[in-house]
């Protein structure tokens, strides 16, 4: 089953762990909110089938209150329940 395992927030910007099963194809998106809930920056990035995947998102994060992490088919509905990290 697909699951966000894992979204840190570190000096660096934001990673997620995240296992994407066997014979799909899915992107993670990462989504940065300001305290209003107004979207600041979004970042998409591919994952391997079949695999836990490492994924180190290019955000910005200044102003941001919220950041959540989605798993997304080629059709942009869910394959799991997002994480959202506070800031």
């Amino acid at each position: 089953m697909t699951e966000i395992r894992r979204v840190l927030h570190s000096e660096t910007g934001i990673k997620a762990s995240i296992y994407c099963e066997a014979d799909i194809s899915a992107k993670a998106i990462c989504a940065v909110y300001d305290v209003c809930g107004q979207m600041l920056s979004v970042d998409i990035k591919p994952l391997v089938a079949g695999t836990e995947n490492t994924v180190a998102f290019s955000v910005k994060l200044t102003g941001a209150k919220t950041v959540k992490v989605f798993v997304v088919g080629q059709d942009v509905v869910p394959y799991c329940t997002y994480k959202e990290l506070e800031l």
